[in-house]
């Protein structure tokens, strides 16, 4: 049970201002080479054994998931519906948490799908002495992570040197 390995903690909700939305493709106008390309991917790392391997497309992660030591964390910041969509195609999500990862505004929570969580986290910090918040979704399963960011100006890149150094 996926809801067991969640730790706990205290969450806070701040609303923020709902953002200009920018023109996004649809699911049927992008293709593979498209989506690759995008830079709402930060990262699509493999591990192994707790090990970075190598960075792998979108499309290429149910073909690394094959292997059963393999876990991929898929960063992807302020994604369109054609990314998350081609991203719950190769991991097998609930339309549904699909759907929920793609808007923002959303209320602090935790989801049980029966083979993934979906996780709605409100991160606060520091930017140049003034407090700042964001939203950030993570869809969790057995061998991935797929954090998605909206609104927030910060990474995960702290976070993902942190687990490499201990794996």
């Amino acid at each position: 049970d996926l809801s067991n390995r969640v730790n706990g903690g205290l969450i806070a909700t701040i609303r923020l201002p709902r953002g200009r939305r920018r023109a996004r493709a649809t699911a049927s106008e992008a293709s593979p080479e498209t989506i690759a390309a995008t830079s709402e991917t930060s990262a699509c790392t493999v591990y192994k054994g707790g090990v970075r391997q190598c960075e792998v497309p979108i499309h290429a992660v149910r073909q690394s998931l094959r292997d059963p030591d393999v876990f991929i964390w898929l960063g992807l910041q302020e994604p369109d519906a054609a990314v998350l969509q081609t991203v719950g195609r190769e991991l097998n999500l609930h339309e549904l948490a699909v759907e929920d990862a793609h808007r923002a505004h959303q209320r602090p929570k935790i989801e049980t799908y029966p083979d993934s969580l979906f996780v709605v986290l409100h991160p606060v910090w520091l930017d140049a002495g003034e407090v700042r918040a964001g939203e950030a979704h993570l869809l969790v399963g057995r061998q991935f992570l797929v954090s998605v960011r909206h609104n927030v100006t910060t990474t995960f890149a702290r976070v993902r040197e942190r687990v490499e150094s201990a794996p």
